[in-house]
């Protein structure tokens, strides 16, 4: 079994040189589909430990034709195999879906000030992506669109062309964090246990916090809506994203607890660290490789069983019955820092 620390020795390489690293893997996975889990483990492993190249050229310009590296790689750990263009056309020419009114002016909140993102992806392929999604799910009543989707979907248009991207989108929420969507009962889960790692991993900061009568929520509320899109800048929330798609959806509750920690100086020290100082106090701006490499020290103390609520927690309730969910994707980096299974 791979085994990562931050702190071991990495052979350096060159943008290009990993960019190669990641094209041969595509390349060799490709043409070797029955290898698949073998070619997985590998691009988790280089990702853990270099993250993805720069973007070229190519991917920043023609992202209507083709997807970035990232977005391919998302596909390839989504497990996304077939997109259906005359599905998505149907759901395009039903026009106006019943949640078009919220959905427009969501999209025009989408990223305001990322100038690359605008420059990318339109409003309108936002707005005609969301309402296809609210005409697809429509039956459902659990998977309705809600605000703050648009945050969601955003990610995918970023790295893929559209039709690709509302595909694995769909995927994303329907087969990796349903409990995400509709009621968001998987978001209150999640708050519950941003307090329950923290106070194990840092029970000062809990205390401190507690004693102060702060209330996390106000906190990882709006984080665990938006999957961590609500804290810029959108390239290090991608680099997050990766691992998200690596790992599981419920790494989003373990980096919240590291961005905790990063600030836990800043906290400490406060005249007034209360509620409001969470939701008016936002000038943090997120380093993805410090909070990867805080979440796998992070990881390593938490027990077993804490960790598998928290790896279940955006499909299935907290106390709910959780026979039948497969746990092998979501404990991989669990796996990688004990070196020994559950």
């Amino acid at each position: 079994m791979f085994s990562y620390s931050p702190y071991s020795e990495i052979k350096e390489l060159s943008q290009s040189e990993l960019r190669k690293q990641y094209d041969d893997l595509l390349e060799y996975g490709a043409s070797h589909p029955e290898e698949l889990e073998q070619n997985l483990a590998k691009l988790r492993d280089l990702i853990t430990c270099y993250g993805l190249p720069s973007e070229s050229e190519d991917d920043e310009y023609n992202v209507d034709e083709q997807a970035t590296l990232r977005g391919k790689i998302w596909q390839l750990f989504l497990g996304l195999k077939q997109i259906y263009a005359e599905e998505y056309l149907s759901l395009v020419k039903l026009g106006p879906s019943s949640a078009h009114s919220i959905i427009s002016l969501d999209a025009t909140r989408t990223f305001p000030k990322e100038k690359t993102f605008r420059k990318r992806v339109t409003l309108e392929k936002l707005i005609r992506v969301l309402n296809a999604f609210q005409h697809k799910v429509e039956d459902r009543e659990s998977l309705g669109y809600i605000q703050g989707l648009n945050c969601l979907v955003a990610p995918f248009l970023y790295n893929m062309p559209e039709i690709e991207a509302f595909y694995t989108f769909y995927h994303f929420i329907v087969d990796r964090c349903p409990r995400y969507c509709g009621n968001q009962m998987g978001a209150l889960d999640g708050d519950s246990l941003v307090q329950q790692i923290l106070k194990l991993v840092d029970p000062k900061l809990f205390s401190y916090l507690e004693k102060n009568s702060v209330q996390l929520c106000v906190f990882s509320h709006p984080a665990l809506q938006s999957i961590l899109t609500n804290t810029p800048p959108l390239e290090e929330v991608l680099k997050l994203w990766d691992w998200l798609f690596m790992y599981g959806v419920h790494m989003a509750v373990i980096f919240l607890v590291c961005i905790l920690l990063v600030r836990r100086e800043e906290i400490l020290v406060a005249e007034n660290p209360n509620s409001r100082y969470f939701q008016y106090h936002n000038k943090f701006s997120l380093d993805a490789e410090l909070i990867t490499n805080l979440a796998i020290q992070v990881v390593a103390q938490i027990p077993s069983d804490l960790y598998k609520l928290c790896a279940i927690h955006p499909l299935v309730p907290l106390n709910g019955n959780r026979e039948g969910h497969d746990f092998t994707q979501s404990k991989g980096l669990k796996l990688v820092v004990k070196g020994t299974p559950d």
